[in-house]
Parts: structure tokens; sequence; C-alpha cells
């Protein structure tokens, strides 16, 4: 028997909007536009683009059929309700989900493999529970790029680090994804003894026969916590620089094959190997951003950028009065953001500025990246240096978009703990605003 539910179901409709002129109201259910099957919010938007549909309600057992009309570019004014995401079946060995201690917040357990999000959000999938139905429906809606975590192209092996007996040839996927013209973003979670050495050079060259369906792949260290149950060996510094070394060699040649950069390693791998970050030109135009590739760079230049408009500006008379901050980094950032504050107290001798490298105790030492520090140890390492600070500067991708930590503490809440002022700019301009009177 199919339970699947048929149709999605509107919150709210705006009113004088399209929708509320054709008579649609909240708690209708749209079952299918211009006789299209309608599945999701996704259908919706696809099938209504016309600026004349039809569209088959069902209301308290009722159908219905409404003719919505609407403007170029004007929305229907329908909300949906949410429907429930496609969670991850995999047991990948490097889950780093799987590796977080109990007690935080539900969502951060919810292991997501929906494509749709990856298309909407740039969630990394590895399309293990894409059917050849969802692939004919990526390709109908148009639902490109996506992000796809393939980490090793053999099947048998691939199976094996996502604890997936069932999971589809990869390539096969991508190989149908890029014939209907849907690129793709990519990554590899190197983990050492797995998918390194030969293994990884086989799945770069794999990649590489993509054309223009294949828009980046990174390459990343394997995160490892202390809660993990499933034993695997770390990316040590050794490690990182024969990455370094091998990867950037290939991604060297398929870029001068190409023309532009494809494969980008991790900040983390540079900082580990003791390499230098590469130039901005390197990094084309971020794709990999989120990914924590490129990171460490922006933040040199927007620094380089900030420097030079405050150096101009100068020291503004009313803010003479010494001030003495604490600013909060993770270990990796630790020697890009020491260099970053002694420039500052050069440019404002009045400016005492302690950076503080704070160890992650919460999930472990190895990790040493600033968005996964938690508020418990920061609080720690401040306290610890038992000095009463102006202000304490804290790592924005602390917070989430609420603006609430992994641990669930607000800014607010740190500041109580801390029994002293904290903020967290988005940019290093920000971090300098006392100096023009706004502080």
């Amino acid at each position: 028997m199919n339970t699947k539910k048929i149709g999605i179901t509107i919150r709210s409709v705006q009113p004088c909007s399209a929708a509320s002129c054709a008579g649609v109201r909240a708690g209708d259910v749209v079952v299918a536009v211009d006789s299209r099957r309608v599945d999701d919010e996704l259908d919706f938007r696809f099938f209504t683009a016309q600026m004349e549909t039809e569209l088959r309600i069902q209301r308290k057992g009722k159908q219905l059929t409404l003719h919505m009309f609407r403007d170029s570019g004007a929305e229907s004014g329908i909300v949906f309700g949410r429907r429930p995401i496609r969670c991850c079946a995999n047991r990948c060995v490097f889950c780093f989900i799987d590796q977080m201690p109990s007690g935080l917040r539900k969502s951060l357990y919810i292991k997501d493999e929906d494509y749709r999000y990856s298309f909407t959000n740039g969630n990394y999938v590895t399309l293990t529970r894409t059917t050849s139905d969802d692939l004919q429906r990526i390709a109908e809606l148009g639902l490109s790029p996506l992000y796809v975590s393939v980490h090793v192209t053999n099947p048998a092996l691939r199976r094996r680090m996502l604890g997936c007996a069932r999971a589809f040839d990869v390539m096969g996927q991508l190989r149908f994804l890029e014939k209907n013209h849907i690129r793709f973003h990519t990554q590899i979670v190197v983990c050492p003894g797995i998918n390194d050495g030969a293994v990884l050079k086989k799945t770069l060259h794999d990649l590489f026969g993509f054309g223009e369906g294949l828009l980046s792949v990174a390459v990343v260290p394997v995160g490892l916590t202390n809660h993990r149950k499933t034993p695997l060996a770390p990316v040590t510094a050794v490690i990182a620089q024969k990455l370094c070394r091998d990867v950037g060699a290939l991604s060297d040649k398929d870029a001068a094959a190409t023309g532009h950069r494809r494969v980008f390693l991790a900040d983390e791998l540079f900082i580990k190997a003791g390499l230098p970050i590469p130039p901005n030109r390197y990094y084309e135009d971020y794709p990999q951003i989120e990914n924590g590739v490129g990171l460490v760079r922006q933040l040199i230049d927007e620094w380089g950028k900030t420097r030079r408009v405050l150096a101009a500006a100068g020291v503004s008379e009313a803010h003479n009065k010494p001030v003495h901050w604490a600013w909060a980094s993770s270990q990796s950032a630790y020697q890009f953001i020491q260099k970053i504050a002694d420039c500052l107290c050069k440019l404002y001798p009045h400016l005492t500025l302690d950076v503080i490298s704070v160890t992650n105790y919460f999930f472990g030492e190895s990790v040493t990246v600033a968005g996964l520090l938690t508020a418990q140890d920061v609080i720690a390492a401040v306290k610890s240096r038992g000095i009463h600070y102006d202000k304490v500067v804290l790592p924005a991708v602390m917070f989430n978009i609420r603006g609430t930590t992994l641990d669930g503490y607000s800014m607010p809440r740190i500041s109580r703990r801390l029994r002293m002022p904290v903020s967290a700019p988005s940019t290093l301009a920000e971090l300098a605003e006392y100096n023009n009177g706004t502080e």
C-alpha cells in the first residue's frame, strides 16, 4: 500500500495575492498544477512559472480546480508548510554527526540526504537515496548546481566508506546529471589508509573526465572528535604535506588543461602542512568557501584592504583612552589572527589586544577550526587569563543564523558568564569601529 502523502499543504496565503484572488485558502492541499503532480514546493515553483496556471486543490475532502493569474515576476503569495527532510541512511565511517556528544540541540543530529536542500542550500549529499526517478526529476526541474559527496569513485570502496551496501555507482549518476545539463560541486573527505594515495589520484582522474558538469572538487581532511566509535587515522603534518604536494600537482595540471582551477585543498591542509596559504587567484571565484576552502585567504585579503583604510583615516581624537580587548581564536587561525592583532595595535597605540588560542576540549583537541568552537571552551580560555577585558571578540562563525553556539549559548549569555562585553563582528572593519565613534 502506498502511504506517501500526496500534494503539499498551504500554511498561509498573503492577502490580495494571486493565490488569494484565485480563491486559495490556508489549509488547502495543492495536488497538481496543470495536471502535473506536485510533491513539494520545488515542483510548485517550477510548474507555476507561467502567468496563468490551473491548480487542483483538496479542501476538506473535496477536490477543486482553481485558476491563478499573476503578473510577470510576481509571487503567488502562498506559504507552504514544511515537509519532512529526507534523512541519510548511510553509516559513513567518518561521519562527524556520529562523533558528536549527546545533549546538544536536536537539529545538530539531523543527517540530511535530500537533493532538494542540496540545490536550495548547498548541502552535500551522497546520492545514495537518489533513485533514477529522482534523477529524472532533477533533470526536468533543472536543479543545478548540486553538491555531491563523492569521497571515492571505486564502487566497492565507496560502499564501505559510506556504510551503505546499496549505494549506487556515483560516476553513473554524475554522468546522467552532466548529460542533462546539471552541474555539480563535489567533495572528498580524505581518510588516511582508506581513500588517499593512489585511490585518491584515481578518484580525481575519474572526476577530471567530466567537462562543464564538474564545477569544483574540495579535498578536505577527515574531522575526528574524542567521541568517535570507529577507529580512524588522523591527517598528520606529514600526510598533509603529501596531499598538498600530490593533489596540488594534479590540480595545477588540470587547471592548465581546462583554463581554470577545479580542484582545491582545504585551508586546514595548508596550515597543518606548514605551507603558505595560496594567493587569491588560486581560489578562482571561491566555489568551496563554505567547505573551509579559502576562508583564510579571504581573511588575509580583507585585512589588507581594511588596514589601508584605517591607516588613511588615522586615529580619532575621541578615542585615545586605553582599551584592552581579548580576541578569541581557533587554533588553526591563531597565527593569522595574531598578525592582524599586532598590526591593529601599531595603528592604534592605545589598544592592547590579547589573542587567545582556544583549545577545543568539547569535541577534542584535534578539532581546530573556529566553526566548531563552543562557548564553554571560549569562556574557560578567557577566564584562565585572569583579566577583566573591556571587550571580548568572538569568531562570528561560532554562531548559527539564530545567534546560538553549538552548545546553546547566545552572546548575551556568554557576556553574563564572563561579566564582560562581547561581540562577534562579521568583518574586520567592524572590529575597529571604536575608532570612528560607533563603539
